[in-house]
């Protein structure tokens, strides 16, 4: 069982709308699927108060609150839950170039998120290893490129059948006209989700930082 820090419901698969899409692709070999756009980010960028990283990770946790199918994950290979909050499992680079894994806790109120984030980037940030976060289930994961602004990215998955976990991953900021975008891929279990839920993701994390 996995080290959970938030509640839970039982999922009720029987009457779910979508039980006929989950059996269907539950046990697909490659069951993932990846979604990439640009959102705009103007109003957060320009927002000196508060580091536009953190920002940006804890609106998509308040999106995520929104739309419940991002907080879906399997329990075992009959049931599901549904979280009641995930938390934000980040990639942080070090200054050596390698990178390590921060979990950065849910927290409703953004200075409180603020505050917590940088006192994790703080800590961690001599810590040797990867540390991974991947015995959670109420979790997303995160992981920026900032140095590229893609067009699609491929996350790696070690387990497809066991892995149910969103993966969501931004790029370099491009200023057009004087507006800020930013790459966004987006991919998920389709047993879980479809790509209206993707499309409801992009334009809720949008109207919050646009």
């Amino acid at each position: 069982m996995a080290q959970e820090k938030h509640a839970f419901q039982w999922f009720p698969l029987d009457s779910w709308k979508r039980k006929g899409t989950y059996l269907f692709f539950r046990d697909y070999q490659d069951p993932f699927f990846m979604l990439t756009a640009q959102i705009e980010v103007s109003r957060a960028r320009q927002d000196s108060n508060t580091p536009f990283f953190l920002k940006y990770v804890h609106q998509a946790l308040m999106v995520m609150d929104e739309l419940p199918a991002w907080r879906l994950r399997f329990h075992d290979q009959e049931n599901l839950c549904l979280y009641d909050h995930v938390d934000a499992g980040c990639t942080v680079a070090r200054e050596d170039g390698s990178f390590y894994f921060a979990d950065f806790g849910y927290q409703c109120d953004l200075e409180q998120f603020v505050v917590h984030g940088q006192s994790v980037l703080a800590s961690q940030k001599e810590v040797p290893g990867l540390q991974p976060n991947d015995s959670r289930n109420d979790i997303a994961f995160f992981s920026v490129l900032p140095w590229v602004h893609f067009t699609a990215f491929k996350n790696p998955h070690r387990e497809a059948y066991s892995d149910h976990w969103p993966r969501i991953v931004s790029g370099k900021i491009k200023e057009i006209n004087g507006r800020h975008f930013m790459p966004l891929s987006l991919e998920v279990h389709h047993s879980l989700m479809d790509g209206r839920d993707l499309g409801d993701f992009f334009g809720a994390l949008e109207e919050r930082l646009a």
